[in-house]
Order: C-alpha cells, then sequence, then structure tokens
C-alpha cells in the first residue's frame, strides 16, 4: 500500500523524551503516513535537513520540557532562514504547550496533550466535534509530489488529533466515573 504523504517528527533540541513523540509516530503511520523519525534532541539545522531530503507535508516538533519550547521557535525561523517554511506544516504538542504558544511561534496545528480536554485547533479554527470536522475542506491526495498536498495533510492530522483528545475525554470520563 503507497503512503498517503511523508511526515517528519523529532523532539526538539535539548529534549530526550519521546514516548509522545512514539505514539504521534505510531498513530500516524497507523493512519498510513510515511514517517521519517529524527529521535531526540534534534537540531533545527537537522529539521531542514530532512525536510530538504524527504518534502514531508508535515512536520511534528513535540516538547515534554517548558525549558526546549524557545527551540520550537528556533527551528520554525530555521524553515523561514532556509526557504522552506512554505512547503509545510509545522506541528506542535506536548504537556507544556498551548494554543496561544503554537500561534505566538507561528505553528500551523496545534495538538494538545491527550491527557488534556483542550481542543485541537488547525489553522487557528477549533475543532471540538464532528461538525468541526465536517466543515473542513476534503483532502485531496494527489497532487503530483512526494507526500500530501499540504491542506491533505492539515486536515487529516486534525482529525487524528480530534479522535485523540475525543478517546482522551472519553477514558478520563470513565475512569472518573469508575473511581468516584
Amino acid at each position: 500500500m503507497q503512503a498517503l504523504g511523508t511526515i517528519v517528527i523529532g523532539t526538539v533540541q535539548g529534549d530526550l523524551h519521546d514516548i509522545g513523540k512514539n505514539i504521534v509516530a505510531t498513530m500516524m503511520e497507523g493512519a498510513d503516513f510515511e514517517v521519517i523519525d529524527l529521535g531526540t534532541d534534534v537540531a533545527p539545522e537537522s529539521f531542514v535537513d530532512a525536510v530538504r531530503r524527504h518534502q514531508p507535508a508535515l512536520v511534528g516538533l513535540p516538547a515534554l520540557l517548558t525549558t526546549t519550547m524557545p527551540r520550537m521557535k528556533a527551528t520554525i525561523e530555521a524553515f523561514d532562514t532556509a526557504g522552506v517554511r512554505d512547503k509545510v506544516q509545522v506541528m506542535i504538542g506536548g504537556a507544556p504547550l498551548t494554543e496561544a504558544f503554537a500561534r505566538e511561534i507561528g505553528a500551523d496545528i496545534y495538538a494538545p496533550d491527550t491527557s488534556d480536554d483542550e481542543v485541537p485547533t488547525v489553522a487557528g479554527r477549533r475543532v471540538a466535534s464532528s461538525s468541526d470536522l465536517a466543515a473542513l475542506p476534503d483532502p485531496q491526495l494527489a497532487d503530483g509530489r512526494t507526500g500530501v498536498h499540504l491542506e491533505a495533510a492539515r486536515v487529516l492530522v486534525a482529525r487524528a488529533a480530534f479522535r485523540s483528545w475525543a478517546g482522551s475525554s472519553a477514558r478520563s470520563r470513565w475512569r472518573d466515573a469508575c473511581s468516584g
């Protein structure tokens, strides 16, 4: 089966935590994406090299430590400097991150930590219900280049993020009901 597209993911420089990254990578592989996992403690220049080499539709920048959050901005700035920023969507996620921080650093997609009841956003649009998902444009999967159309990646990631969020909320409510 041919992959829907290519996604590059790695924890930002200074962050050695990889559980969240590995979960997202596994979810995306399960959704038929080719995932290029750069590992942990990845320098901005390594992300730029991976974008040039693999031409992904999406770059995932997870972080667990607040001290490494500035490295996300540095990575996005490195994409700008290298002239590849307009070729990828940047998704950030991790326990210390917020939607406001995603907007502040210029990320395209914010995926909240799955333990939160926070709502994912795609290009500044909150995706909290199936009607919100239905309002997003349908993906166009054939654009003649490696990977998927950027809008397709955005929609597919929004759907995956929503499923993850909705699933964690349901699990949280169930756990609370059972322990109460």
